[in-house]
């Protein structure tokens, strides 16, 4: 699942789908949360701002965000994420 801005087509930012596919999606009315469930059942929301995220995983995990998961958060800067 992909979120991109509009007037540019860049993709802003990646969730992870469903393996089973068939995701439906909806955004809460204020726009700061985002809904999935897939074939698997599982549903899923996610904070849509990422900035709080990315602050809550970086408490969890007591560590620099990995290359792969800056990718998802499309953090292109090589400066440190967590502990900035």
């Amino acid at each position: 699942i992909g979120a991109w801005e509009v007037a540019t087509g860049q993709l802003l930012r990646q969730f992870v789908s469903d393996p089973l596919g068939n995701e439906d999606v909806a955004w809460s009315p204020d726009g700061k949360l985002l809904a999935s469930v897939g074939d698997s059942g599982v549903a899923r929301l996610w904070d849509a701002d990422d900035h709080t995220t990315i602050a809550y995983l970086c408490g969890q995990l007591q560590r620099d965000l990995t290359e792969a998961e800056r990718a998802q958060y499309n953090i292109t800067d090589s400066s440190p994420t967590c502990g900035k």
